[in-house]
């Protein structure tokens, strides 16, 4: 394929004896290439596109959330113990939202039992609010059994999640010792075991 414009281009930086000329077999090269892949570029451009926008439109969602003070609340956990937001003062909370019926929230309950395990204690807490669709407390309690989920796990049934603007599952809310909400995270979350480890031993 001829491309004339750079052809005369090329042919005037030679002439000037330009030290920079890119040879025209570069720019062959590239068109060609363009050409092969052109529908998987427009695809990869559109998708980081895609991406881009939800995370602008998710950060923008939940703006009137962060650096505040985490909404008020009292629920039971399965194991009938009662939680409030006071729960939250005085060390670290990491909250996370799911559901049972959830494959991405089944498939963190092992890294979040690790999480719970090596850190929970004076400095930090792991609180899950479960979302039942139809479940019964009892079904929930039998759930967590054949999970082996050793962290606390609270019945959303007072639509708490509501407060926190969920709208995906699962969803990861970082509140500060001061019970300020400092991030929230929508959906499973990579690398989750050294960012809290980070987050906990900051200062």
């Amino acid at each position: 394929m001829q491309v004339p414009y750079v052809n005369e281009m090329l042919l005037t930086a030679r002439e000037k004896g330009s030290p920079r000329t890119i040879p025209l077999g570069f720019w062959h090269t590239m068109l060609s290439f363009i050409r092969r892949n052109l529908l998987s570029i427009v695809l990869i451009a559109a998708v980081t596109g895609y991406l881009g926008w939800q995370r602008y439109s998710a950060w923008s969602y939940y703006q009137v959330l962060l650096e505040k003070k985490a909404p008020q609340f009292v629920l039971q956990a399965v194991n009938e113990q009662t939680f409030t937001a006071d729960n939250l003062m005085g060390r670290k909370s990491l909250l996370v939202f799911w559901a049972t019926w959830c494959p991405s929230c089944r498939s963190e309950i092992p890294v979040l039992n690790e999480i719970h395990q090596a850190h929970a204690g004076q400095h930090f807490q792991l609180l899950s609010f479960v979302l039942p669709r139809q479940e019964s407390p009892a079904a929930i309690r039998q759930f967590l059994q054949e999970h082996s989920i050793s962290y606390p796990v609270l019945y959303d049934n007072a639509r708490v999640a509501d407060q926190f603007r969920v709208t995906a599952l699962p969803t990861l809310v970082w509140v500060n010792e001061s019970g300020i909400i400092e991030d929230i995270h929508i959906g499973s979350s990579f690398g989750l075991k050294g960012k809290v480890e980070d987050w906990v031993g900051r200062p």
